[in-house]
C-alpha cells in the first residue's frame, strides 16, 4: 500500500514513514502494552495526540485511514478516535465511538453541513476488546467503513460535490489531525489506540483484511523510503496471527523454522517502490 504517514505509538509519537508530522501529546497520555508493541492509553477526558494535517496524495482524491482501538467503556456521548479538522472546525474527517458501542464516521466536504458522508458499523463493540478500523474512499464520491476486515457500511455523498481545497488539507489554514479527542478536548476517548496509518489511495479488501489480521497467507508489503536514508527499521507481523510481531533493532531477526522465499539476496529496490517479502512457515510460530 502507498503508506503516507504511520504512527506506531511504540513509546513515542514519531511518524515512522515520513519522519515529519510527528505527533504531539497533550496532557500526557501514557504508553502501555498494545495490539502490536505499545499503544497510547487515553483517560477519557483531556488527553490527545495531534499533528499538523498531512497531504494525502497529489490531489487528495483518494484516501484510507487505519487504526486499532480498545475501549474501556461504552461512552454516554460520542468519543473521538481519529479526527482531522481545519481551523474553523468545518472541513474534516471524524471517526468516533458512539453511544451504542458502534464505530461511526462523518466526512464534511464543504462549508455546508448538508454536504457530507455519514457511516456507522452494524457490529457493536465490547469493552476490553481490540478492533481494527479502516475508512477508505474518494473525496466527493463515496466512502466505505470496515471493522476487523469486514465491510460494515458504504456511503454516497449528500449534497453537491465540492472538492476539498488542497491548501486547507495541507494545514496552511490550521488543519490538524487528532487522535483520542477533539480539538477542544471535549470528546476524550477512554481506552487504547495503536498503529495509526494514512494511505494516499483506496485499499483493496484483501489488504484491509490483512491489516485487520483476518487475511490468509504470509506476504508482507514493504514501503521503501522515498529518499536515500540510513535510518531504516523493519517491522513484520503474521497476517494470520497479528499479535506475533518483530521489529528490527540493529539487525532484523528471524527465529524458528521460517524459510524466506523472496527476496533472497542481491535484489535492488528502487526508492519509493512497494516491495513484498514472502516466506514459508514450517513451525507453529512465525517469529
Amino acid at each position: 500500500p502507498n503508506l503516507y504517514h504511520y504512527w506506531l505509538l511504540d513509546n513515542n509519537a514519531t511518524a515512522a514513514v515520513s519522519g515529519v508530522n510527528n505527533g504531539t501529546l497533550t496532557n500526557s497520555p501514557t504508553y502501555v502494552s498494545g495490539k502490536f508493541g505499545q499503544a497510547l492509553s487515553f483517560n477519557g477526558t483531556n488527553q490527545a495526540m495531534s499533528t499538523v494535517s498531512a497531504l494525502v496524495g497529489a490531489d487528495n482524491s483518494q484516501y484510507s485511514f487505519s487504526f486499532w482501538f480498545k475501549p474501556n467503556v461504552i461512552p454516554s456521548v460520542g468519543k473521538e478516535l481519529f479526527l482531522r479538522i481545519n481551523a474553523t472546525d468545518v472541513w474534516g474527517v471524524n471517526i468516533y465511538h458512539s453511544t451504542q458501542g458502534l464505530v461511526a464516521a462523518q466526512m464534511t466536504i464543504s462549508d455546508s453541513p448538508s454536504t457530507y458522508f455519514h457511516l456507522a458499523t452494524t457490529t457493536v463493540t465490547s469493552t476490553g476488546e481490540w478492533y481494527h478500523v479502516v475508512l477508505t474512499g474518494a473525496w466527493g464520491s463515496y466512502a466505505k467503513l470496515y471493522l476487523n476486515g469486514g465491510l460494515e457500511a458504504v456511503g454516497a455523498r449528500s449534497g453537491s460535490v465540492i472538492v476539498l481545497p488542497s491548501v486547507d488539507w495541507q494545514g496552511a489554514s490550521g488543519a490538524k489531525w487528532y487522535v483520542g479527542n477533539s480539538r477542544a478536548l471535549t470528546a476524550g476517548f477512554d481506552g487504547l489506540i495503536d498503529d495509526v496509518a494514512i494511505f494516499d489511495r483506496v485499499l483493496g479488501e484483501g489488504e484491509i483484511k490483512s491489516l485487520g489480521g483476518t487475511g490468509t497467507g504470509t506476504s508482507w508489503v514493504v514501503n521503501a523510503p522515498v529518499s536515500a536514508t540510513a535510518n531504516v527499521k523493519v517491522r513484520a507481523r503474521s497476517t494470520g496471527t497479528p499479535a506475533v510481531t518483530d521489529t528490527s533493532d540493529t539487525a532484523f531477526r528471524v527465529a524458528k523454522a521460517v524459510e524466506i522465499v523472496a527476496p533472497n539476496g542481491g535484489e535492488t529496490w528502487a526508492l519509493g517502490t512497494n516491495q513484498t517479502i514472502y516466506w514459508n512457515d514450517n513451525s507453529t510460530s512465525l517469529f
